[in-house]
């Protein structure tokens, strides 16, 4: 910003809200929603947390406490963004700034808001604060709550469910759908200790009941090498067919590779004529075999099975259900803690799968009760799922 270079330092904003509406947002949903657990106390939502909190007027349990860190967190980012995009974006920042401070409510003279649960911590003294975004202090990082290490490994994860979710969408299936296991081949073994201890997390994020590790991808997948003619072109000129030719007859594409990523050349005989080719100038794709997907980037090569047993099927159709709910549940308005009726028809073998796993159903719907007859009003929303058109109806308890 100092330098005028605004397109980095916009591609950096860009990054950052990325990394903060796709990771830390969702990975906190459940902190957002869990119920407050301190006497007395009423659980308003997120509504109601709009203000920053301090230390808690009496010890409250760690399950609050980690909820308002939760909130607090998200606050403090939000804060600091508007103030970073204030330069780029002047009336949104604006417009956040003014609801994140509570100044425009002060202006139209709301002093609190109307609900605060009884848990949850006094709110700190007022103090005079900038009445614009734009009288305000651009942000300055504190170095000594930077940790680079954990930074340098949430990188790696979200680069690995990043290439786990490429091969899903590789093998057409969907996010919802659970599958048996991932293999990650990483481009640097070291990492893999410390990438364990983040296996459930990757787990959770690509849907897949297990993690393992894998020395090479060979037996999952098989490697195409071919030049980068943009590359070769001035460079070598008349050996480029050659270079083809011979890229094209490697006994072992997957040698190639390691060569590449462990040397960061590749040596070849042209016409008789030494070539030594760098990584920027060769390109390898690869294919997963029968039964897997795989996609491949700076970490290394991550491949999914693809291999659907009844058991993964059954679990994916109740995951489409959760997910019809609950787009249901939108559309009709409802708040997030409200629980609901849920009503139920299709074919026998939907209908088994239902009952099945009607505990999570329950839990994950907040539904009081699942009925396999019509609802009440007699609407029913008519889903397609697994070539079975079914039946959903989402009602308010009486």
């Amino acid at each position: 910003m100092d330098r005028f270079e605004s397109y980095p330092a916009a591609q950096q904003l860009i990054a950052l809200v990325d990394a903060l509406s796709n990771w830390y947002v969702r990975r906190s949903r459940e902190r957002f929603w869990r119920p407050l657990q301190g006497s007395g106390s009423r659980d308003q939502g997120s509504g109601t947390a709009a203000r920053p909190i301090p230390a808690p007027r009496s010890p409250i349990p760690a399950t609050d406490q980690d909820k308002w860190d939760a909130y607090n967190t998200l606050y403090e980012c939000l804060l600091s963004l508007a103030k970073l995009i204030a330069p780029f974006t002047p009336f949104f920042a604006e417009f956040m700034y003014q609801h994140l401070t509570g100044i425009r409510d002060q202006a139209a003279g709301i002093d609190e808001p109307a609900v605060r649960p009884a848990s949850a911590p006094l709110p700190a003294p007022r103090s005079p604060i900038p009445l614009s975004v734009h009288l305000c202090d651009y942000p300055v990082a504190d170095e000594a709550l930077i940790d680079e290490a954990l930074a340098a490994e949430m990188e790696l994860v979200r680069e690995i469910v990043s290439l786990g979710r490429a091969a899903r969408t590789a093998a057409k299936l969907k996010v919802r759908q659970p599958l048996a296991r991932v293999e990650l081949v990483l481009a640097r073994h070291e990492h893999e200790d410390w990438l364990r201890t983040h296996a459930s997390l990757i787990a959770e994020e690509l849907n897949v009941k297990q993690v393992d590790f894998a020395a090479a991808a060979d037996q999952y997948v098989t490697y195409k090498v071919s030049p980068n003619f943009k590359a070769i072109g001035v460079k070598y000129r008349q050996l480029v067919p050659g270079i083809k030719r011979a890229l094209g007859e490697l006994r072992d594409a997957a040698a190639a590779r390691r060569a590449l990523v462990e040397t960061g050349s590749l040596a070849i005989t042209v016409n008789g004529q030494s070539v030594t080719l760098t990584p920027q100038e060769v390109e390898i794709r690869l294919e997963a075999r029968p039964g897997w997907s795989a996609a491949q980037g700076r970490a290394g090569v991550v491949v999914i099975s693809t291999e659907l047993t009844p058991e993964l099927r059954e679990e994916g159709v109740m995951r489409e259900v959760v997910h019809h709910v609950q787009a249901a549940r939108k559309d009709a308005s409802l708040p997030y803690e409200a629980r609901i009726g849920l009503h139920v028809d299709g074919p026998p073998e939907f209908l088994a799968i239902i009952r099945k796993f009607a505990d999570t159903i329950r839990s994950e719907c907040l539904a009081e009760r699942i009925e396999f007859s019509p609802p009440p009003s007699g609407e029913w929303q008519t889903v397609e799922l697994e070539g079975w058109a079914v039946k959903l109806a989402v009602v308010r308890p009486s």
